[in-house]
């Protein structure tokens, strides 16, 4: 779908039958925290679909009745030759109109009636869109828009009329954001992305915006710009919680397995290309297992994210902490001395802190919670091997520094 800019695929099943798969199809698979999701399980089986020839508000009556927001059209021979939703129909509604606009005083009397009963047609389509649409002049001020946009902003028609478009601006892009969209309009004769605005009551949003350029069919000079957006919050943060399940633990709010790896991958490259140290280190709590056992888990839970709270507060920001295992996480110490024996005697610094702090009881419930931290240490020179061998060795330390505790006690 990236790749060809699409929100939705043709699905051929195993029957000969049609179906579709949307882009929300693929987030409700992501949410499902499926191991192995299959096309097939998400997909929607038989494609509903509208011959080429009926108009578009026929299609859009369907997609209404159907409920749906995309639909198949099809040749006289049933073929299938595209799909198209909501937005396209939208637009082709939009152009439809303008362009019987420009021939209204020109046609005879028939042709005048027939446009008439098309703006009508149109119109309706355009005033019971969920799209917010706005139709300027030349100049970029405003002359109409429909009641979706009064819903998402909160201005009314009256309060928007002969205004430009920028009391909307919500203050997150710079200047030469709107110079480059206008650039492409200018060129192009189209643009569209994400843009934040401001509503009326202040609230700063996501939409997605589409603004095209609409010229006059004789002098080919632009008469009109028309906008058409969508409030994308809820896909938004939908993206979001998706990419916070994806890299980071849910219970501490580190960084979790995936994304440590992610990181460790990208230190390693920067330090073999500019021949820089790091360190990773590698933390078990010893006696964590008893306090699982004899307080539950809760207690654990409680003193997991303690745990992660003191690595906060050693470490820098440009370090990274994640939790890779139930009492186990690991470190990556960025920026240590070019010198060996500078960037050892910092790493032992850094170890020292955080077992003092890690050693330091915590309240729970009426309950002293106390734990030691057994750590493993590799200093990254750029000849230790790859990620998994760099945590390999780190683990290993750590083992023989837990062995060597059972031993002593």
């Amino acid at each position: 779908m990236r790749e060809h800019r699409v929100d939705a695929l043709i699905i051929n099943f195993p029957n000969h039958e049609q179906g579709i798969i949307t882009e929300r199809d693929i987030i409700k698979a992501i949410a499902a925290d499926d191991d192995n999701p299959q096309v097939i399980q998400y997909a929607t089986k038989g494609l509903i679909t509208i011959n080429e020839h009926q108009s578009l508000y026929k299609a859009k009556q369907l997609m209404l009745e159907r409920k749906i927001r995309h639909l198949g059209v099809v040749d006289n021979n049933q073929q299938l030759i595209s799909i198209i939703n909501l937005d396209r129909i939208l637009e082709g509604m939009l152009n439809s109109y303008l362009e019987e606009l420009r021939h209204v005083v020109v046609e005879q009397k028939t042709a005048l009636q027939q446009s008439s009963a098309h703006l009508h047609l149109a119109h309706k389509v355009i005033t019971s869109t969920l799209e917010g649409i706005t139709i300027t002049d030349a100049n970029g001020l405003i002359q109409s828009c429909n009641p979706a946009f009064t819903r998402i902003t909160g201005y009314t028609e009256l309060e928007v009329l002969g205004k430009n478009p920028s009391i909307l601006k919500s203050g997150r892009h710079e200047q030469n954001f709107y110079a480059a969209m206008w650039q492409v309009i200018k060129e192009q004769g189209n643009w569209q992305g994400e843009v934040w605005n401001r509503k009326k009551n202040g609230d700063i949003y996501p939409q997605f915006l589409s603004i095209s350029a609409i010229r006059d069919e004789n002098s080919n000079e632009i008469t009109h710009y028309s906008g058409i957006f969508n409030d994308i919050s809820q896909a938004k943060s939908n993206q979001e919680k998706i990419h916070q399940l994806a890299y980071y633990d849910p219970l501490t709010g580190l960084a979790n397995r995936r994304l440590f790896f992610d990181r460790l991958e990208q230190q390693i490259a920067t330090s073999i290309r500019h021949k820089n140290l790091f360190a990773l280190i590698y933390l078990d709590l010893d006696k964590f297992k008893p306090i699982n056992d004899t307080y539950g888990h809760a207690a654990g839970d409680f003193l997991l994210v303690q745990t992660a709270k003191r690595l906060h507060s050693v470490l820098r920001e440009a370090d990274t902490i994640a939790r890779i295992g139930g009492d186990e996480f690991v470190v990556i110490l960025t920026d240590l001395d070019s010198e060996t024996e500078q960037s050892k005697q910092q790493i032992s610094q850094v170890k020292e802190k955080i077992e003092t702090l890690l050693s330091l009881p915590c309240s729970f419930e009426m309950h002293e919670l106390a734990v030691s931290v057994s750590i493993g240490i590799a200093l990254f020179n750029g000849s230790n091997g790859n990620a998994e061998d760099l945590l390999k060795q780190t683990d290993n330390a750590m083992y023989r520094v837990k062995a060597m505790r059972l031993q002593t006690n």
